[in-house]
């Protein structure tokens, strides 16, 4: 855990745990470490703490950054390939979404979740939200009104597969 007392910057003391787990063997090379999220409550700390860790260990090579997907363990996503999904997390997320919409969760007219909650639900970054909701629009499942959200489109806007 994280010594407040220490004179060491939390986020250096949060960067050093991480390394270690690395090291130790409990995070294997293209392993994806825990979402910022998830390393602030499990820590404690705020995302600025964490993104300066894990941007200090990215300087490092210890982990990799892939936009929309997460972060990996490893120098580069060449020396440490992560595990093969079929989908990057937004495309999953995309199309669970529309899932939904077709199930009838959510009616045509109606409001989707927020980005903050859907970010809960997904346990996903708000970049990774906004990749998935931006598919959505793309396919004709949803619409943005600025301010306001984002809608289920009318059945007949949706695609057809």
């Amino acid at each position: 855990m994280l010594d407040r007392g220490r004179t060491t910057p939390l986020y250096e003391q949060l960067a050093a745990i991480i390394a270690a787990r690395i090291k130790a063997g409990e995070i294997r090379p293209g392993q994806r470490i825990p979402s910022e999220y998830d390393l602030g409550r499990e820590f404690g700390v705020g995302r600025t703490t964490v993104r300066r860790a894990t941007r200090k260990l990215t300087t490092e090579r210890l982990i990799y950054v892939i936009d929309g997907e997460g972060m990996f363990a490893g120098a580069d996503p060449v020396s440490a390939p992560r595990a093969a999904e079929t989908l990057p997390p937004y495309r999953q997320i995309a199309a669970d979404l529309a899932a939904r919409i077709r199930a009838g969760e959510w009616l045509p007219g109606r409001r989707l979740p927020s980005e903050g909650t859907l970010e809960h639900e997904y346990d996903a970054a708000t970049d990774t939200i906004r990749r998935a909701l931006a598919v959505l629009r793309q396919e004709g499942w949803a619409h943005t009104v600025a301010r306001r959200g984002t809608y289920v489109q009318p059945a007949d806007a949706w695609p057809s597969s």
